[in-house]
């Protein structure tokens, strides 16, 4: 998964002056492990996106039956809505890519997931034409990181007791020793 994530984080400030980028975003748009949606700009209206993007609206408390219907200032229904937001005004205020750490997405259904969110401008004549956003899972690496740290923490403490026990025995070693002279 951090593959593609790395993939995802190189591939920032996309310019459409290259034709290659616009077969970039078509194999964004392609991929069945991410969900992608594309944002014309300045009206931030939804001009294309991938199932994956359209199920995770559509598991918040927005429906989206078609992509042309949706607009930006909708996702605000999102419980993730201020983290997107923020990302979305330093996107266009810099013209670059922001990339949240994750989000933390409550589905309608009750269930809950961690997502990774980027943010990407694309760029014609240094002017903003569209936006993406991606969001990708990253559950399996938010708890093995979870995991990871009971874990380390669960070392710690074996390590602070046996250094407990360390000194006791030290302490009876030489208090053996003393009696004996």
């Amino acid at each position: 998964m951090s593959n593609l994530i790395d993939f995802c984080l190189k591939s920032s400030n996309i310019n459409l002056d290259n034709v290659d980028n616009i077969y970039f975003i078509d194999n964004l748009l392609n991929n069945n492990k991410i969900a992608v949606g594309v944002y014309n700009f300045p009206e931030l209206k939804l001009i294309k996106s991938n199932q994956i993007y359209i199920d995770i609206l559509n598991n918040s408390s927005i429906k989206i039956k078609k992509d042309s219907e949706f607009k930006l200032k909708e996702i605000k229904e999102i419980g993730a809505d201020n983290i997107l937001i923020d990302l979305l005004k330093k996107s266009i205020e810099t013209q670059e890519m922001q990339c949240s750490e994750y989000i933390y997405f409550h589905n309608i259904n009750g269930s809950s997931e961690y997502l990774k969110c980027i943010v990407n401008p694309i760029i014609k004549n240094n002017t903003i034409k569209y936006l993406t956003i991606t969001f990708i899972n990253v559950n399996k690496d938010v708890l093995n990181n979870t995991r990871m740290e009971k874990e380390i923490e669960k070392l710690k403490k074996e390590k602070e007791e046996l250094q407990e026990e360390n000194n006791k025995y030290k302490n009876i070693i030489d208090n053996i020793s003393d009696g004996i002279f």
